[in-house]
């Protein structure tokens, strides 16, 4: 091989290095920020990618040293800037990545660098440097290792990928807390390869130190604990993901409880409702009684004040709202009322009939938190823009309920359950959707419980959450 054909294989071997890392970067972009897929995010991966490039293409030996520090600098910094502007996840998710990404990219370079460097040295030393083709075959078995390092770095990000996407998928949302814990075993892999791989070739006074010369085992033991790292690092990734799961589960049982907390005492409002008119119906012939001997003694005012003081009990006695059902009356009834007085227009086209297949009370969580949620919300818009729309639509096996409201702020949908989620600093009426996140996980769990669905979306200004339910058929 001539110095020309070498100088190429170098040449390739500077393009595809950087677009190895731009494919590798884009991959966990789009993996960790699955839940965000308009245009604008098509392009900032463009950007990313760009970036990416032009750093690769202008210094073609930096894959080989380690990821320069300005580009993974640059790279968090535009990505910080970009979820922290469009929202797009919280921006701690946009530091780790660039971490997580640099880290196991530093890892693969210096395993890739471990393995082959002995390899290389056996080729060379079997080489007779006062043969005639010695040069010729330096450069054969130098371009044959750039090769063999483009194949084993590529086979390396493609197995980083695949088995770290799946852990990277369930972490939908970072605080700094989670940052600090998740970055520390990268920040260390990213240290310790750069310290190995400044290490690896020292020029001296009046020779080159080579570590791998002179540490022979170390060409097994530097892959070995790159190997550790990242177990230490897919573990620590494991173990979050599993505390995530744990965690919404415990807050789905609390849930859980507050919510059959407040359905006995919806119900215990129920039997007081009901007892009330009881109370009514049978007083209303001395009620009568009284009113008549009042005209009678010509005490028209005291009658008139009477006559009143009764039918304002009468009105906090009246169901608006008659559904079908005892448990919907009484919680739609509550949540009328509750809207009349923050002034919020309450328009209801609900009718359900007791049905056995699908119970008052997982019925009544639905209505309460989706109701509970628009009231939350709507208290928090101008006066003139406020309204909430409740309609149940039935179809064959299956069940609709519809809330929609008014609603200015913006909405980000998780990828991880399809809920809504706000990022903390949110301003405004976006924290209600953090507010009321463990209802809403309550509102999907019953629809699921149904083999159904919880769809939330922003129409304009119009938040709607819609829930559907299966009705089990008769067995």
């Amino acid at each position: 091989m001539t110095m020309e054909n070498l100088s190429t294989i170098s040449e390739i071997f500077g393009i595809i290095a950087p677009v190895m890392l731009a494919l590798l970067y884009s991959g966990f972009w789009m993996t960790f920020f699955r839940e965000s897929r308009k245009i604008r995010d098509i392009f900032f991966v463009i950007l990313i990618d760009s970036i990416i490039l032009f750093f690769g293409f202008s210094n073609i030996s930096y894959d080989i040293k380690l990821p320069l520090s300005p580009l993974m600098l640059i790279l968090t910094a535009v990505s910080f800037l970009y979820c922290l502007i469009f929202k797009t996840g919280s921006p701690q998710k946009a530091v780790f990545l660039n971490i997580f990404v640099f880290s196991l990219q530093a890892m693969g370079i210096l395993i890739s660098n471990s393995v082959l460097s002995l390899a290389q040295d056996k080729g060379l030393s079997k080489i007779d440097i006062d043969s005639e083709d010695a040069v010729g075959r330096i450069f054969l078995i130098t371009g044959i290792n750039l090769i063999c390092w483009i194949i084993l770095i590529a086979a390396l990000y493609a197995a980083f990928f695949l088995i770290f996407r799946h852990s990277m998928e369930d972490i939908m949302e970072l605080n700094t807390g989670d940052l600090i814990f998740l970055s520390a075993p990268h920040i260390v892999g990213i240290i310790f390869a750069r310290m190995m791989i400044s290490l690896s070739v020292v020029p001296l006074k009046n020779e080159v130190f080579v570590f791998f010369d002179e540490r022979k085992d170390a060409v097994f033991k530097v892959p070995l604990m790159a190997v550790i790292l990242l177990v230490g690092e897919y573990s620590e990734l494991y173990v979050f993901k599993n505390y995530r799961r744990l965690l919404r589960e415990r807050q789905q049982m609390l849930g859980n409880a507050s919510q059959l907390k407040m359905l006995k005492a919806r119900l215990n409002e129920t039997d007081s409702f009901y007892s009330g008119i009881r109370g009514v119906k049978h007083d209303m012939k001395n009620h009568i009684s009284n009113i008549r001997g009042l005209i009678s003694s010509g005490s028209y005012e005291a009658a008139c004040e009477y006559v009143q003081t009764l039918s304002d009990t009468v009105d906090r006695l009246i169901c608006r709202f008659n559904t079908g059902n005892p448990v919907c009356d009484v919680i739609i009834n509550d949540k009328y009322n509750i809207a009349q007085k923050e002034d919020i227009p309450f328009s209801v086209d609900f009718q359900y009939t007791d049905n056995e297949k699908i119970p008052s009370f997982d019925i009544g969580i639905i209505l309460s938190n989706l109701l509970d949620n628009a009231i939350e919300a709507s208290v928090k818009e101008p006066a003139d823009k406020r309204y909430i729309n409740l309609k149940l639509k039935s179809g064959g096996p299956c069940i609709i309920i519809t809330v929609k409201n008014y609603f200015s702020g913006t909405l980000s949908i998780s990828g991880d359950d399809g809920l809504p989620i706000s990022d903390k600093n949110t301003v405004g009426n976006d924290v209600f959707l953090k507010e009321h996140g463990l209802g809403l996980r309550n509102v999907l769990s019953i629809s699921e419980k149904y083999c159904g669905s919880l769809g939330i979306e922003l129409n304009g200004a119009e938040f709607c959450a819609v829930v559907m339910l299966n009705v089990p058929l008769a067995t």
